[in-house]
């Protein structure tokens, strides 16, 4: 069955989006809890609020809406027989016992597996979420084959569903993400991946719910009732006119209606939107009879009506009792406590491992019920409508150990399930919610009393975004990526994300397998009166400069080219007595550091150093003092010393002190610092301000302890590497490779195979033949491992492989982002869209000859380290930075050649770092006894 492509998707519609603001916050200051490592700061009078998304979908229609007289071919040919699509009949959203039914139109069984068949889903996003690839066993069991008969149904049921809806499954999904809402959702029924809704690879749309975005004809259909489903009676290519509600025939789902309605003689109630259709409702114009109906509709005279509220009052002696007074002020005081409902915020997000939680902070005067205010969290990364985490109080969202009362002037702990001891004893309630969780960076959280459908909802209270993609933060920027291992905290309250939180490290974290605290892998020093510190670990964070592997993690190169270091010394600078410390490393012909500091009144003090020279600006003896630097080809480290008390200032390289001046100045307090390679460039790391006068002992205890200046964000574990995809290459007379692992399949030209060894085959790289395959579930890690078998195939000529893993950017630009190129005179290697030598000529790691070699190419991005193995011993590493994570995903596999034939085999591809021990024994385990 080909792809269907066509004038139907002319006929999905989006809708259009509406914008306002977030109400003001008030502020005073707190209690802080002592349930997580705490940080002081005075939280000031907040400004006005305003959200900013830094990056916006279009979701106008570009498509007019059409009616099924405008659709002028939805069938395909292939060997003379015209197929119709299939259809979507039936969708139910009840509790888990989600279901969505498919109908054949055709006079012939449709292998729903060989067509590419998949649904998908989608309330907000363009490119809608995978529910399920039919007949592929990473999303669902097949009890009942993937054959759809001929004029039949087809019914997919969600794995957590009752057996009354399992036993009459043909499919069960397990995808977690195949799960709905009754509300404002759209479901594609597509022939392939389906990347937006215009992709010609959908043949059905269903967007139900008055606000549903995306949906075929005049408008969306109704939004599904509990204990209903939205069932399909005509075939007008219009959601609004081609379905109505009909009550499951499930007995469980009849009772429950029953009981929530107050109408015990009722047995099939109508939809409250949309009356049901006559009891025979003409066939589509193709003949085809429309799906048969779970249960069939009532005559028009015999449908009850329904109630007058759609929930029943409750007897009085369930009536729950209003709050306490404090909880509930009496009328006098409500203008008062509305400001105090508004002063609940986020206080501190963490996302480390399973660690993930959210604590809330309480700044008015008032005990405050999140429950019985309807308080709630959601999130999101580029959907407009956020996704539910937790609803305050609701049992289906969580455990309440502590209730759900936050106090006044104190916090509230929220910790996902699953979380570390530590974290779950001290929380107040317990997320189990599956969308409790942060992994990866730019959230943005939502704080709100009610459902919030988008980014300037009217319920919204607070609002925190993070990470340099956030869609929604408030102010004019963003707050920072959260590193492993720190929390966001916020310090103040002006509305604005950038200014409010900073990063604290999380001091109290314990591996709770390895039983070991962070100090025994991430060991830092302290040093009083540190006032500014800059690091620029988080490699892609908006530092001006060229990044570069530092002393501990990423540094920066600054200078003319590159741009220069500014910071903003916010708390001031008293400069009578500082000193200032940093790392850099030679990486121009002439070097020099360029160090100033300046105030808003033009006062400046200013060091430049280079080889032989200090320049000293600012001060009374000022002037080119000639004096012995060191500029040598590791990294230094250089230290300003000013000490007005003592009526000197002096400079230290590496801990010795190369120059010593008197003076008497009186400098101003200053507010801006700046640091440059001047002319050239220079590489800099760990950037210092103390508010006090180092002595040389100090500066050098800190050299001689070598370790970074604390809190900082280095990975030194590095993650385990796990096997993702693994292709032996022994289907010989096969035209496809198969996959043991991911299920991805290679295609192999029947003049590829080779024999390695008896009943041992591999694969032929001819320049003729590349071999390609784009992943099913693209990859999106800092940590890569690949090892493979490779043969120089046509020696004593020169074979040649290039295996590369590739990123399709949004530009459709194809980027290198991790493999190697090999040949016995020349190995280089692919990382992050470039390519560099590794060693060519008499430096080659590779023996000139015909045999099997085992090559395996490893980054560690907790190390910055690129390795090459070959035959399992590690014979070249280079220094790397990693991946932006979150940004860029790698989604195809090619393996070719641009010369002569060579032959791999036993292809492997792992997230994570492969120990040298592991190389070893799949170097051992994958070597056959016998090699020709």
């Amino acid at each position: 069955l080909e792809k269907v492509k066509a004038s139907l998707n002319s006929l999905i519609t989006v809708a259009p989006q509406t914008s306002s603001s977030l109400p003001q916050t008030s502020s005073s200051s707190p209690q802080t809890s002592s349930s997580l490592p705490q940080t002081s700061s005075s939280l000031p009078q907040t400004s006005s609020s305003s959200i900013k998304a830094s990056n916006t979908i279009n979701q106008s229609s570009t498509h007019p809406q059409h009616g099924v007289e405008e659709v002028t071919n939805l069938n395909v040919m292939k060997n003379e027989v015209a197929a119709e699509t299939l259809k979507i009949s039936k969708i139910y959203t009840t509790g888990d016992n989600d279901f969505i039914e498919l109908y054949n139109p055709n006079n012939f069984a449709i292998d729903l597996l060989a067509a590419n068949y998949r649904l998908e889903k989608a309330k907000t996003a363009i490119d809608p979420g995978i529910m399920m690839r039919i007949g592929n066993e990473a999303d669902g069991s097949y009890p009942g084959d993937t054959t759809i008969p001929a004029k039949g149904y087809y019914l997919i049921v969600r794995n957590s569903a009752t057996n009354y809806y399992l036993s009459r499954a043909d499919a069960i999904a397990t995808r977690t993400d195949f799960n709905l809402t009754g509300l404002n959702q759209t479901v594609y029924l597509g022939v392939g991946a389906i990347s937006s809704y215009e992709d010609e690879d959908i043949v059905d749309v269903v967007g139900f719910g008055s606000d549903a975005i995306y949906y075929l004809g005049s408008a969306p259909a109704s939004k599904i009732e509990d204990y209903h489903f939205l069932n399909r009676f005509a075939y007008k290519n219009n959601n609004s006119l081609d379905y109505n509600l009909l009550l499951s025939s499930d007995p469980a789902a009849i009772s429950a209606w029953q009981a929530e309605n107050n109408n015990e003689n009722s047995t099939t109630p109508p939809s409250p939107n949309n009356p049901p259709p006559p009891n025979n409702p003409p066939p589509p114009a193709d003949d085809v009879p429309p799906p048969d109906d779970e249960v069939p509709p009532l005559p028009d005279d015999e449908v009850p009506p329904l109630p007058d509220d759609e929930v029943p009052p409750l007897p009085d002696d369930e009536v729950p009792p209003l709050p306490e007074d404090e909880l509930m002020p009496e009328s006098n005081e409500d203008d008062e406590f509305a400001l105090a409902l508004k002063s609940v915020m986020i206080q501190k997000i963490g996302v480390f491992a399973n660690d993930d939680y959210i604590e809330l902070v309480n700044y008015s005067n008032y005990d405050i019920d999140l429950a019985s205010y309807n308080f709630r969290l959601e999130k999101t990364k580029t959907a407009s409508d956020p996704a539910i985490m937790m609803r305050i109080g609701d049992p289906l969202d969580g455990h309440y150990q502590r209730g759900t009362i936050l106090e006044a002037s104190s916090t509230y702990l929220i910790v996902r399930e699953g979380a570390s001891n530590r974290l779950l004893e001290i929380a107040d309630a317990i997320a189990t919610r599956i969308e409790f969780n942060l992994s990866g960076s730019d959230y943005s959280i939502f704080l709100g009393r009610g459902p919030i459908s988008s980014g300037d909802d009217e319920d919204i209270v607070d609002l925190v975004g993070y990470g340099l993609n956030a869609l929604y933060y408030l102010g004019d920027s963003h707050a920072q990526t959260i590193p492993d291992r720190y929390f966001l905290e916020r310090t103040q309250t002006t509305n604005n994300n950038s200014l409010d939180f900073s990063l604290t490290y999380d001091y109290f974290y314990i591996d709770e397998e390895s039983g070991n605290n962070p100090e025994d892998f991430w060991e830092t020093q302290s040093s009083e009166g540190l006032k500014y510190l800059w690091h620029f670990d988080d490699c892609y964070a908006d530092f001006a400069g060229q990044v570069i592997v530092g002393k501990w993690a990423c540094g920066r190169k600054f200078g003319y080219h590159p741009g220069n270091f500014s910071g903003d010394l916010v708390k001031g600078l008293d400069m009578d007595t500082f000193s200032i410390g940093f790392y850099h490393h030679n990486d121009y012909h002439w070097p020099r550091i360029d160090l100033s500091l300046t105030n808003l009144y033009g006062n400046s003090f200013s060091v430049s150093v280079e080889p032989g020279l200090v320049n000293i600006g600012g001060v009374i003896d000022g002037a080119n003092i000639y004096t012995n630097t060191d500029f040598g080809d590791s990294w230094n480290y250089f230290t300003l010393v000013v000490n007005r008390p003592e009526n000197y200032w002096a400079l230290y390289s590496n801990g010795q002190e190369i120059l010593r001046r008197n003076f008497l100045a009186n400098l101003p307090e200053m507010n801006y610092f700046a640091l440059s390679g001047g002319i050239g460039s220079m590489s800099f790391d760990e950037i210092a301000i103390w508010d006090r006068a180092l002595s040389q002992e100090e500066i050098a205890e800190i050299l001689f302890r070598d370790l970074a200046l604390g809190p900082r964000s280095l990975l030194k574990i590095p993650p385990e590497a796990e096997l993702l995809h693994h292709w032996e290459f022994n289907e010989y007379n096969e035209n496809l490779a198969h996959d043991k692992i991911g299920a991805e399949l290679l295609y192999i030209d029947q003049e590829s195979w080779t024999s390695r060894a008896p009943n041992n085959y591999a694969a032929l790289v001819n320049n003729y033949a590349p071999i390609s395959v784009d992943f099913s579930h693209p990859l999106a890690c800092q940590d890569l491992s690949l090892a493979f078998w490779w043969r120089n195939a046509s020696h004593p000529d020169e074979g040649r492989v290039r295996l590369s893993l590739l990123e399709n950017d949004s530009q459709e630009n194809v980027v290198g982002k991790f493999g190697l190129t090999l040949d016995y005179n020349r190995q280089s290697y692919i990382f992050n869209g470039g390519e560099a030598i590794l060693a060519q000529g008499i430096t080659s790691l590779i023996p000139n000859d015909g045999s099997w070699h085992h090559l395996a190419l490893v980054y560690d991005s907790s190390q910055y380290k690129l390795k090459l193995f070959v035959d399992a011993e590690n014979r070249l590493t280079k220094e790397q930075i990693p991946f932006q994570l979150g940004t860029e995903l790698i989604d195809t596999l090619k393996i070719s050649s641009d010369s002569q034939a060579s032959a791999i085999d036993d292809l492997m591809i792992f997230k994570g770092v492969l120990k040298d021990s592991e190389i070893y024994d799949i170097y051992q385990e994958t070597r056959p006894n016998i090699e020709p």
